[in-house]
């Protein structure tokens, strides 16, 4: 009993701040290298603070060394936030199964301007996800793919990703698509 009261407390501080860290920043949460994996409480409060905080519009939860169950959960998130213009996850461990639960269920909206997904191991599925769902509705302006283990058998969704019109800025450093673009 005393350690579910202890959890609950926790958890509404957790909540507190970062309802003062978003106060403070104007529209950002900025919630990077805190090893949100090692801490689901913490994860858990984002994911619900993140569902109800639809004044935000810049969210980076880059280097939290969050995987594919993390980024599920924070799929479901973010696609009831609907209001999220710059998203930034890199440096994390989403994985193909991951993206594709970020891309099936929140990445298809209007909103998203910017997205920052370079060092999670997406692999050719997971950017194949990316690219369908990005293609359907986005409105993109700029995409980091880098570090992300694509190469030549990631040609179509490389098209794909290019030919969205508004998109500006597209980064994939590190990758070797150098024979996707060839293709």
């Amino acid at each position: 009993m005393a350690g579910d009261e202890s959890r609950e407390l926790r958890y509404i501080q957790l909540l507190k701040e970062m309802l003062m860290l978003a106060a403070s920043k104007g529209t950002r949460l900025v919630l990077d290298d805190r090893d949100m994996r090692g801490d689901a409480l913490e994860f858990q409060a984002v994911c619900s603070f993140l569902k109800k905080a639809v004044f935000l519009d810049e969210v980076d939860l880059s280097r939290n060394d969050l995987g594919a169950e993390e980024g599920q959960a924070l799929a479901a998130s973010i696609a009831a936030n609907g209001s999220i213009i710059d998203l930034k996850l890199s440096g994390n461990c989403l994985g193909t199964t991951g993206m594709q639960a970020l891309a099936e269920k929140s990445l298809r909206t209007r909103s998203l301007r910017h997205l920052s997904v370079a060092g999670n191991g997406l692999g050719a599925a997971g950017f194949q996800a990316l690219a369908e769902a990005l293609a359907e509705t986005s409105l993109l302006e700029s995409l980091d793919v880098g570090s992300n283990d694509l190469g030549p058998e990631c040609a179509e969704a490389l098209k794909t990703v290019l030919s969205i019109a508004t998109l500006t800025d597209f980064r994939a450093d590190q990758n070797t698509l150098a024979g996707a673009v060839a293709k």
